[in-house]
């Protein structure tokens, strides 16, 4: 298999959508391609267009460069832009590489319950990876239902024990954080299956489902020195959450307040948040321990349902 991108960046005042043509010859049959995003917001920022196209077998005869040039003699110079903007091919990045064994990414759980106001934890898998030196990519979801508040690096990147640089960001106003590990320089590739970061997941606003999704997946292969880029291909991971109504007091989140609550809160009574045995489920008023006022807030819903 091998794959191309395009990487456009552009500004667009009105809604527009991102299209291009290719050569009709014999020779660039089989070519499929899909722009991430389909359509662009009017916005004054600059804004990427991710381009990935899949390429027939008869594409796999050369190497990159070989790749390169045959999809270029395809491809006609210019990328359509919707409002009859245009964006010439020399401000167009082309990127052309092979891959060998895809790599799996998926989300662990795959669905999950949030309670309003509550949090979990989540796993972000990566397998079949084979000299990687890299990997980074987005992770989006909405704002609006749930918000990242922290995320970790997995042991991944750190098999063999060596040291890697854990990069993350959270832009919380559009939903969208960045993830990024970097094997340090003399640490060598790694290759393996397992987790690579883990994130926490906080629901703000009831919703029946919302779904966060990974995004521009990119592995970078050490060889000889030498950095290629790999994107891995297939559906976008995705994790499915619910989040529903919050009811103080309700520690194991059957919906009801009762002894079992009380046990609960009993372990992890005069905990913080970082001590072992600390459960964020008993600290109902959010300040990172669990004391009288937690008690207290479990008392007066006692029995109560939602």
């Amino acid at each position: 298999m091998a794959m191309a991108v395009f990487e456009v960046n552009m500004t667009s005042n009105f809604n527009a959508s991102v299209a291009f043509s290719l050569n009709q010859r014999e020779a660039c049959k089989g070519i499929e391609y899909e722009f991430l995003p389909k359509r662009l917001a009017p916005s004054r920022l600059t804004q990427r267009v991710v381009c990935l196209i899949k390429v027939p077998p008869t594409f796999l005869d050369g190497d990159a460069d070989a790749l390169q040039k045959g999809l270029k003699e395809c491809l006609f110079q210019t990328v359509g832009i919707g409002g009859g903007q245009r964006v010439a091919s020399r401000d167009v990045l082309l990127r052309v590489y092979k891959t060998d064994s895809p790599q799996m990414v998926k989300f662990t759980p795959e669905y999950k319950g949030l309670k309003k106001k509550a949090s979990d934890t989540v796993d972000i898998e990566i397998g079949n990876l084979t000299n990687a030196c890299a990997v980074e990519f987005d992770i989006i979801y909405d704002p609006l239902a749930i918000e990242i508040i922290d995320i970790t690096e997995g042991p991944l990147m750190t098999t063999d024990l060596k040291r890697s640089a854990f990069v993350r960001t959270v832009d919380s106003n559009i939903g969208i954080a960045h993830v990024a590990s970097t094997r340090e320089q003399g640490a060598g590739p790694i290759s393996g299956t397992g987790v690579f970061c883990r994130v926490q997941v906080k629901g703000t606003n009831i919703t029946q489902e919302t779904r966060v999704r990974i995004a521009n997946i990119k592995v970078f292969d050490c060889n000889n020195g030498f950095v290629s880029v790999r994107t891995m291909t297939g559906t976008e991971p995705t994790l499915k959450l619910t989040v529903s109504g919050f009811l103080p007091g309700d520690v194991n989140g059957d919906g009801k307040v009762d002894t079992q609550d009380l046990t609960l809160l009993g372990k992890t009574f005069g905990l913080s948040r970082g001590d072992p045995n600390f459960d964020a489920r008993a600290d109902f008023n959010e300040d990172g321990i669990v004391d009288g006022m937690d008690l207290i807030i479990l008392c007066m819903n006692w029995s109560a349902t939602p």
